[in-house]
């Protein structure tokens, strides 16, 4: 009844929002939507932006303070003018990195090189709206969402970053959501909706991963895990130790 104008909070709230809206539950119309507290896929800001018929934003924030948003090209920039982000390069192809970060202005709490963990995908090239600040082109998750695959030869562990595996079983006709866990290397957890799509999916992963030079994983199918309302969403996880 509120109808508010702008509407923020975690991907699975506004998802909700959005079905809610299609249905004709709720007559919500807002003109900026900002996505907040967790990762932002890329079907899921199809679905939010399809239904309300405006871009979804993103503000990255956490305890340790507020560290990106969302310009009007969708690039999240980091607050570099409040904050030093040093980058621990995790994968050299993408340039993918784990942000270090220092805060410059806190006075009621000391942040000084303080790892965050989270696994970010920097932009290629400028921002279009001329923004001197680093640009982001996907928040993806935690470093517990990178699973690990043995090579097809040899020893070595290759990375498995979560926006592959989303990729890989999302790509599957019908698949609408899905959750990878990994307890153990060689081997992947898989539940997706509708269940009867999990034999097309596991399937789907283990010829992604022949084709990255990995050896297929052995994937099986396990209950949809319970999830505590509110909580966030992930839907790759790693729940193994790391070698």
């Amino acid at each position: 009844s509120f109808d508010p104008t702008i509407l923020a909070g975690p991907p699975a709230a506004l998802a909700r929002y959005a079905m809610a809206a299609r249905a004709g539950r709720i007559p919500l119309s807002p003109s900026v939507i900002y996505s907040v507290a967790d990762v932002l896929d890329p079907d899921v800001e199809a679905s939010i932006s399809a239904t309300f018929g405006v871009p979804v934003r993103q503000i990255y924030q956490a305890t340790e303070g507020f560290l990106g948003i969302s310009c009007g090209h969708g690039t999240v920039h980091l607050n570099e003018d409040l904050l030093v982000i040093e980058r621990e390069v995790i994968d050299a192809a993408s340039g993918r990195f784990v942000p270090i970060v220092t805060d410059l202005w806190r006075t009621s709490q000391a942040v000084i090189r303080y790892r965050m963990g989270d696994v970010l995908v920097p932009r290629r090239g400028p921002c279009p709206c001329g923004s001197v600040l680093a640009g982001v082109e996907r928040i993806e998750g935690r470093e517990d969402d990178v699973l690990t695959l043995p090579e097809a030869r040899g020893e070595s562990l290759l990375p498995v970053f979560a926006d592959a595996v989303r990729a890989a079983v999302l790509g599957v006709p019908g698949v609408t959501d899905f959750r990878a866990i990994q307890a153990r290397e060689g081997s992947i957890g898989l539940a997706v909706r509708p269940a009867e799509l999990f034999p097309r999916a596991a399937e789907a992963l283990r010829q992604w991963s022949a084709r990255s030079g990995a050896r297929p994983p052995s994937v099986h199918p396990i209950a949809w895990p319970v999830e505590e309302p509110g909580a966030k969403v992930r839907r790759v996880r790693r729940a193994g130790p790391r070698r």
